[in-house]
């Protein structure tokens, strides 16, 4: 009670005792009013007191919600990104009506990119597409934004290393009270791997399915390769049994040259199957010895020009020198040589030429780094030429061109062997096209072995 309001009180009771004509007790109105103002400043101390406590009640509880709220919000955003990192998955979220995107950490870092190097504009997010899948992608989000239809698409993007991503793309529309749609929200999913792995299975059933009829043409062929020399050593064998003493002995002779060539031939295609089989074994040890190269070519040249001869073709050697020394095995590589000759006069057409060469040159390493002195052995022919998607085949077991390959014979073993041989030798063989037409078949060894 303040004091203006105290004397309030007092002037009131001296008023209606003097009314009342009777003796006023001055000292006892005094304390009275004095008790009277203790009172009301006790009870409003007390009530000041009440209201501070239940004002810091108050404080303290919007604290603990507020607190509590915080605590509930951190841990929603750490299970969701646990979640999102969990799934491997980017996150991306479009206010179609505004045109404001936003893509998690993980989408740019599926493409190769930092936080700060992709902006948040659909553009530029666009532009990352691939060109060829930019018509897909427009169908497939106006099905869904006009018939409702699932938004579900895997989609090429460019990397920023120049390769290709598969991302699959998911999402979901939401729509307001006139059903008109105002944001999408999805995710990216990495395929790339994925579709890496669904690429080497495709590959490695095709080489499956190639290995199956490569085995079936060569059991045909290897069937045709054993029977016809053989019925040819029977046929002429009873032939001569069965006329012998009644025909001139010219006619045994002829009878005899025949069995002889067909056991040649034979053993030929024997020798091949021992060779190979030896050789991807490595039980066929290199002896390698220092021998003139062009000396080799010129022995194989002589031997198969009556074969060229009769087809009309011309057989032409480019020397560097007159020598060409190396560290090999003489009869592997005279072997190499005769291989490829010999399919180039096979599949010439007549009156064509073959250029047989022979150069020096550098042998890479496996990594580029090493350069190693070598031998270059080149045969180019104007025959038939090797179709591009054979050109490494060809040089695989029982796999025969299929220009080649006409069920005239053949194993499909000569080039294996050939490529089992210069492979010991630390060497590389490979066929390639010529512009006007034809193969080239060349070989490198390293000079020192």
């Amino acid at each position: 009670m303040n004091e203006g309001l105290y004397h309030h009180l007092l002037e009131r009771q001296i008023s209606k005792a003097s009314k009342d004509q009777s003796s006023v007790d001055y000292e006892r109105l005094f304390k009275s009013v004095s008790q009277a103002y203790e009172d009301y400043d006790k009870a409003r101390v007390m009530n000041d007191r009440a209201m501070q406590l239940m004002s810091d009640e108050l404080t303290e509880l919007n604290e603990k919600i507020r607190l509590d709220a915080k605590n509930r919000i951190e841990e929603t955003e750490k299970r969701f990104k646990l979640a999102v990192e969990g799934a491997n998955d980017g996150i991306w979220d479009w206010n179609i009506k505004t045109g404001e995107i936003w893509h998690s950490d993980r989408c740019r870092e599926m493409l190769g990119y930092e936080d700060s190097e992709l902006p948040e504009d659909v553009a530029v997010w666009w532009d990352l597409l691939l060109d060829e899948d930019k018509p897909a992608a427009e169908k497939v989000y106006h099905d869904h934004i006009e018939n409702d239809a699932p938004y579900n698409i895997t989609l090429r993007f460019n990397h920023k290393n120049g390769s290709l991503v598969y991302i699959l793309c998911r999402a979901s529309t939401m729509r307001d009270e006139n059903n008109e749609p105002y944001r999408m929200v999805g995710t990216y999913t990495d395929l790339t791997k994925i579709m890496e792995m669904q690429r080497n299975l495709e590959k490695a059933r095709d080489a499956a399915e190639s290995a199956n009829r490569a085995k079936s043409e060569f059991l045909a062929n290897m069937s045709h390769e054993l029977r016809t020399p053989m019925h040819g050593i029977l046929s002429y064998s009873e032939l001569g049994i069965g006329k012998l003493g009644n025909v001139p002995e010219d006619k045994i002779k002829h009878y005899l040259e025949s069995i002889n060539k067909s056991g040649k031939r034979l053993l030929h295609l024997l020798n091949d199957l021992l060779d190979l089989s030896k050789l991807e074994a490595r039980e066929i040890k290199i002896e390698a010895k220092e021998s003139d190269l062009l000396r080799i070519i010129d022995s194989v040249v002589t031997e198969l020009r009556p074969l060229a001869q009769k087809k009309n073709v011309n057989l032409e050697v480019a020397k560097e020198g007159e020598t060409m020394f190396a560290l090999f095995d003489h009869d592997k590589i005279m072997q190499v040589v005769t291989n490829i000759l010999g399919n180039a006069i096979k599949f010439t057409h007549e009156g064509k030429n073959i250029v047989i060469s022979c150069t020096k040159t550098i042998l890479k390493g496996e990594d580029n780094s090493e350069s190693i002195p070598a031998v270059s052995v080149s045969v180019k022919d104007e025959g038939i030429g090797i179709p591009e998607d054979e050109l490494d085949k060809i040089f695989e077991r029982f796999v025969q061109s299929s220009k080649t390959n006409t069920g005239a014979g053949g194993t499909g073993l000569g080039l294996s062997i050939c490529k089992e041989i210069i492979t010991a030798h630390k060497g590389k063989i490979w066929a390639e096209n010529k512009e006007k037409g034809g193969a080239m078949i060349s070989f490198i060894i390293p000079i020192s072995g």
